[in-house]
């Protein structure tokens, strides 16, 4: 599913929070880390933590398993940037030159060993312990990094009084190899979970409530969160929520593979085409990943936690205007039909399992659609409308209204939201409907009726 979606998630208390001065010292399971004030909003006093890993390095006989908690001897962590997972980036390979596959001009450090997280936090004031948003970026589980700088939570803790986790995980053929003589496949959603279960242990250090963690992401980021809560359902942490020989070389081919060098894995991985067409992808292994999900989204067999689920009207648009990678533009039907079966009938039907078994659940609409800076940091684009800004604040205070209280926080006087309702009303939240910075409500049917037969 490519949209965006919110589970609530909650966890037992491991640490104390503790008072003390912007990036000061906090002790982690990880070892001591040093922090620094987030340089954007500038003067905010928010502490900004980087590049803390939470799995031992993904190498030799850990590349193509399952991470390990990192129990290194880290005496204290200062870093001024995290380290971005390797991935589709022209600035590391020949590889990626598709839409969302990275910048030439990216200077940032790829690497394998990339299993860490960062976090933002403003304990001095607000609440003495935050809601906690942590954030899985998408990419079509090709490409993505918690680097990007539209990723940075430093403002959203400022203005909304949470703490903001992001971090990486593995993506592509490290993070999904579909390969025999592989214990696990599924090693990128392994990861989230090992992530999480380290903020569950941890945030209460940084000011964060293990108690009220919310998951949330973006395309990729929000199938993880549904993928999440369909493998959990026993211990959920959740409130409410790559020239080594063929198949038949077995045990020979991984030990090869492990001993190859990643850009030489990625050179070859990207004779495959784009981000778009890549085949390491998560695969059905009834562990995490399951082959009768429709079954067990209609029996509820799933983390039964308050959910928010939903998609762009024109979700396709910018690939319809660029032509994918570099080939002739989408005719308009076509982005429709795209639109619809990636991303308007997944999310419809995750919504649907959720309000059929009674969890509250809140849907959505984006038709907001900024300048280019969207892809990235585009030199020359245009700064927020007023409008733009008044969206985005309302749209911030949404999400964090919901992981401050998955139960009641949307329902209030301030936002109002209705939860959804897939048998009719008007349920559908339509954001920056008509160019407005106000959400308004209606009914979520006329995107829904082609969902049948995709």
């Amino acid at each position: 599913m490519k949209s965006l979606a919110i589970a609530a998630i909650v966890a037992a208390a491991a640490a104390t929070p503790v008072k003390r001065d912007v990036g000061a010292i906090v002790k982690t399971s990880s070892g001591s880390v040093q922090g620094h004030e987030a340089s954007w909003p500038k003067g905010s006093g928010v502490s900004e933590y980087l590049g803390i890993p939470y799995a031992m390095p993904p190498l030799k006989e850990l590349r193509f398993a399952a991470p390990k908690l990192f129990t290194g001897s880290m005496a204290l962590l200062l870093r001024t940037s995290d380290i971005s997972s390797i991935q589709t980036t022209p600035a590391f390979t020949a590889y990626g030159t598709g839409m969302g596959g990275g910048s030439a001009e990216d200077p940032h450090k790829y690497e394998e060993d990339c299993l860490s997280i960062n976090v933002w936090t403003k304990p001095e004031s607000g609440e003495k312990s935050k809601a906690v948003l942590m954030w899985i970026y998408g990419g079509a589980f090709a490409a993505g990094s918690s680097h990007a700088p539209f990723y940075n939570g430093a403002r959203l803790a400022a203005e909304e009084d949470v703490v903001v986790v992001s971090f990486n995980y593995r993506i592509n053929i490290f993070g999904f190899p579909r390969a025999p003589g592989i214990q696990d496949q599924n090693h990128g959603l392994l990861d989230q979970r090992l992530a999480t279960e380290w903020v569950r242990d941890n945030i209460a250090a940084f000011g964060g409530d293990p108690k009220r963690i919310t998951l949330f992401g973006e395309s990729a980021g929000s199938a993880s969160v549904d993928f999440y809560a369909y493998a959990w359902t026993q211990d959920p942490i959740t409130s409410e929520e790559v020239g080594c020989g063929g198949r038949d070389a077995g045990e020979k081919t991984l030990e090869c593979m492990r001993g190859k060098p990643a850009l030489d894995i990625m050179n070859v991985v990207g004779k495959n085409g784009g981000p778009a067409q890549t085949p390491y992808t998560p695969v059905a292994d009834n562990k995490v990943v399951f082959k009768d999900s429709a079954n067990r989204g209609k029996a509820g067999n799933f983390i039964k936690r308050p959910f928010m689920v939903g998609n762009t009207d024109n979700e396709l648009g910018i690939a319809a205007a660029m032509g994918g990678s570099g080939g002739p533009a989408m005719p308009p039907l076509i982005t429709k039909l795209g639109t619809d079966i990636a991303f308007t009938c997944p999310a419809g039907k995750t919504a649907d399992a959720r309000a059929n078994n009674k969890v509250p659940t809140y849907r959505y609409r984006s038709w907001a659609c900024g300048t280019t800076r969207q892809l990235g940091l585009t030199p020359g684009s245009a700064p927020d409308t007023p409008e733009e800004a008044k969206l985005a604040k309302n749209m911030m205070g949404a999400w964090a209204a919901f992981a401050k209280d998955p139960e009641n926080g949307l329902k209030g006087e301030r936002f109002g939201w209705p939860t959804y309702n897939p048998t009719g009303g008007d349920t559908l939240v339509r954001l920056g409907f008509n160019n407005q910075s106000a959400w308004n409500f209606g009914p979520s049917r006329q995107y829904d009726n082609f969902c049948g037969q995709a």
